[in-house]
């Protein structure tokens, strides 16, 4: 009976064990995880939401698959095939590396971590106990963009601090970063080419001296890939150098379908794509993975971001205006491949980079 082992519980993960139970129904397939539960970091900001009930956000382990959670995993011998944590060794006949990403800065005593269940938790109870009046979110990705939102909603004065000069800094131009940024200062003040030295509980202090009172500080400062093993990376076939080793998620980088470069796509609908290609594959079917887009939705009461393709890269751009609105598309070789609407109606079938992304 072949032992399929998977490290890590994200959507990766979880797909993977999906596809080989139904492949292999008679194998056994265990997940490894530091996690107390099943819970999507992306849904993290969503614990904050007065209307949504916290404890609906954990998930159940799949049907058929073993769960041993607390456990973190600090080493793989690849040679043995064992992995293994401080206390305790598993044996595997094919492995699974699904540790995803971790935030760059958790520097901060007492600051919250929009991935982190326990965290949301507790800043969701302070916020409806009437504690937090003014907060700071340090970092301007797409998870800011809720989290504005949801502060916003509740009368909070928010400050964003970003040490890049504009929002979406890894994901956009300056240009139109900038044109972003106006339309943001509206319900929030932004603090852009600066960083965040310390937090007392009470006030931030900037790495100019300037301090800023604050009940809450939340770190949404970037992610950075978490791979078990050194210099992680996967074919076609989301197989490592090493055999019987897969990896799939946050961990590695996938091929961009538009722009056909290797990149690092955290994003949960990705991450559930190369897991199922993953379970494919360890069971035996010769499934290439067929690369992915970066495609990202927010919509909140007060706004629509969405973003797709890759609008960092290109030779040609155009932007469309209008009141508290805007429509930008980039184009390599007359080859669209960015698009972003903010507060747009946009029948996107129109746009070559999206119907990429829907085949």
């Amino acid at each position: 009976m072949s032992r399929f082992l998977l490290v890590g519980s994200g959507p990766a993960s979880i797909n993977c064990a999906l596809t080989l139970k139904r492949l292999n129904p008679d194998a056994k397939i265990r997940i490894i995880t530091e996690a107390t539960f099943l819970f999507s970091k992306m849904a993290g900001p969503s614990i904050l939401k007065e209307e949504i009930e916290p404890s609906n956000l954990i998930k159940l382990p799949p049907s058929g698959v073993e769960i041993e959670f607390n456990q973190k995993v600090i080493g793989v011998d690849v040679e043995k095939k064992v992995i293994f944590s401080k206390n305790k060794d598993w044996k595997y006949d094919k492995l699974f590396i699904g540790t995803g990403s971790r935030h760059r800065a958790y520097a901060f005593h007492g600051a919250f971590y929009p991935d982190e269940y326990s965290s949301m938790l507790e800043l969701r109870n302070l916020i409806l106990g009437g504690q937090v009046k003014r907060a700071v979110i340090y970092g301007f990705g797409m998870v800011t963009l809720e989290l504005l939102d949801i502060l916003y909603s509740y009368g909070i004065v928010t400050y964003i601090v970003s040490s890049s000069s504009y929002p979406l800094s890894n994901l956009l131009f300056f240009e139109l970063g900038s044109k972003l940024a106006s339309y943001f200062s509206q319900f929030t003040k932004i603090i852009f080419d600066n960083r965040i030295n310390f937090f007392d509980g009470k006030f931030v202090y900037l790495e100019d001296g300037t301090p800023i009172p604050c009940d809450a500080l939340i770190v949404t400062k970037g992610t950075v890939a978490n791979p078990l093993l050194p210099e992680l990376e996967v074919n076609d076939f989301m197989q490592t150098r090493f055999e019987d080793v897969f990896s799939g998620g946050d961990a590695v980088k996938v091929r961009d379908i538009v722009t056909d470069e290797f990149k690092f796509i955290h994003l949960n609908s990705v991450a559930w794509k190369m897991g199922y290609y993953a379970g494919l594959n360890m069971s035996g079917v010769k499934a290439v993975f067929p690369g992915a887009i970066f495609l990202s939705v927010t919509k909140t009461k007060k706004f629509t971001v969405f973003l797709c393709g890759d609008l960092k890269k290109f030779d040609d751009f155009e932007i469309q205006e209008g009141h508290n609105s805007l429509l930008c598309r980039t184009f390599r070789d007359g080859k669209e491949t960015g698009l972003l609407a903010l507060n747009q109606e946009v029948d996107f079938s129109n746009f070559s980079c999206f119907m990429a992304y829907k085949k």
